[in-house]
């Protein structure tokens, strides 16, 4: 049982999740348990144990890359890199990844280069680079048969207009995948664009809406659903510790971007309270401590 490919998904989320939430404990007896079934594993279940194992210091990023210099290397630190805030990096090992799969005639490698550095500026909120980026990385889908749906980059392309604070533009976006794209995440975004054009009974709507799903995504969804319904939400106690736990959420099961999107929300309480020295000790936890921008 132990030498199925199921089983070997099971462990690695296990030790992926275990990462994430910084149990040290529980992570090393996971990697210790995989470690013998390394033999067994595909190539998308080596890829996330090399994630893992470089992620616990089990092996240097300099030693890795000594041992896989093609371009799934470079694009594993990447990885690496951006699962752990630090953003610039990630872009420099997925630019040297684009560059070798571009030596290696590698079209698919190429493709998740340009995406994953497209996500990446998404998350640092440039949207001029975001485009540049997807664009290159559709023009290129369009001529190859990679299974990529396009609908989730642009996805994140909405994401980014919403925080740029253009609802309208975002909103726009969201309704050209809605028909072939419905779950809690994308009602979550349809919720904040209505919210931040004032329609607040259209935006309760879509937060309701999501009762039909069973996924991870109710932190997110219960804090904007707080803010419509309650009028003094920056004074009160118990949005704050919706937003604490998001946070924590965030952190623990989902992409960095999420954390990046939550944080401001929570610096609008700090203001509003004028607690300024814990704004500033929040920027520098979440965003000055791992971004060198050089």
């Amino acid at each position: 049982m132990e030498n199925s490919l199921y089983c070997l998904d099971s462990f690695l989320i296990q030790l992926f999740l275990a990462i994430q939430k910084h149990d040290q404990k529980k992570s090393l007896y996971l990697y210790d348990k995989i470690q013998p079934y390394i033999s067994f594993m595909n190539s998308q279940q080596k890829n996330l144990w090399y994630q893992c194992a470089i992620s616990i210091h089990k092996i240097s990023s300099t030693e890795f890359l000594r041992q896989h210099k093609d371009s799934i290397g470079y694009y594993i630190i990447g990885i690496v890199m951006f699962n752990q805030g630090k953003l610039t990096q990630a872009v420099l090992y997925w630019n040297q990844a684009f560059q070798i799969a571009s030596q290696e005639g590698s079209l698919e490698n190429i493709i998740y280069s340009q995406i994953a550095i497209g996500n990446t500026f998404c998350c640092l909120q440039d949207l001029e680079e975001t485009l540049n980026h997807y664009k290159i990385a559709k023009r290129l889908l369009q001529q190859s048969q990679i299974p990529i749906d396009y609908d989730d980059l642009t996805y994140n392309i909405a994401t980014l207009y919403l925080e740029k604070n253009n609802p309208s533009k975002a909103l726009d976006l969201l309704s050209s995948i809605a028909k072939k794209r419905n779950d809690a995440l994308l009602l979550h975004k349809f919720a904040l664009c209505y919210e931040k054009l004032n329609r607040k009974q259209k935006a309760l709507e879509h937060i309701n809406e999501r009762l039909s799903f069973h996924d991870g995504y109710s932190p997110l969804l219960d804090i904007v659903s707080y803010r419509l319904t309650h009028q003094n939400y920056l004074d009160e106690k118990y949005y704050e510790k919706l937003l604490h736990s998001c946070l924590k959420y965030c952190e623990q099961y989902l992409p960095h971007g999420f954390i990046i999107t939550t944080c401001p929300h929570l610096l609008a309480v700090y203001e509003h309270q004028r607690r300024y020295k814990e704004a500033y000790q929040l920027l520098q936890k979440k965003f000055l401590k791992n971004h060198k921008f050089y």
